[in-house]
């Protein structure tokens, strides 16, 4: 089967933590087992205007969809880090269910709870819908857990731990 994982990794080339987790992913059993296809969603970060960020929302939208139905692919993996990346992935969550598919969204700690104490009621909402919509919600730790399911306890939120055990540092 075909897994598709959207992502706001950097240009290629560029190194950073999500081409590194791809590269282990490709190499690993999951790769063996699966087709994996990355599609990026980066954008060089510049300030918009409201009209140029649904833009661009409506265009991820469409993205997901036309990415899904060609591809066939049996769900999509779409990996959040914040507040803008929660955002900008909703779109792409959003056109995955649009076509029909289970949409995974990781939730990779940054400061998401403390952007949602300081959002506006209609912001919360949105954030919400977004915990609603997903398939599931993936998160690093029970404390992760426990912020999301505070913000919106119908999420169904699952733990994948980060791999690497901190207890051996200290």
């Amino acid at each position: 089967p075909k897994i598709l994982v959207f992502v706001p990794f950097q240009p290629r080339g560029v190194a950073c933590g999500f081409s590194s987790a791809a590269g282990a992913c490709a190499g690993s059993r999951v790769g063996e087992n699966y087709d994996v296809e990355l599609l990026s969603t980066f954008r060089a970060h510049r300030d918009r205007n409201i009209l140029e960020r649904l833009t661009f929302g409506v265009w991820l939208c469409a993205k997901a969809v036309w990415q899904i139905l060609r591809s066939g692919a049996a769900l999509a993996d779409i990996h959040a880090v914040s507040d803008r990346g929660l955002l900008s992935h909703a779109a792409v969550m959003f056109g995955v269910r649009l076509a029909g598919r289970p949409a995974l969204l990781r939730i990779h700690g940054g400061d998401f709870h403390l952007v949602f104490e300081r959002a506006s009621r209609l912001q919360r909402a949105l954030i919400r819908i977004i915990l609603r919509a997903a398939t599931r919600v993936v998160v690093l730790s029970e404390t992760w857990r426990d912020r999301i399911k505070a913000i919106e306890p119908r999420t169904l939120v699952e733990v994948i731990p980060n791999s690497v055990n901190c207890l051996h540092f200290e």
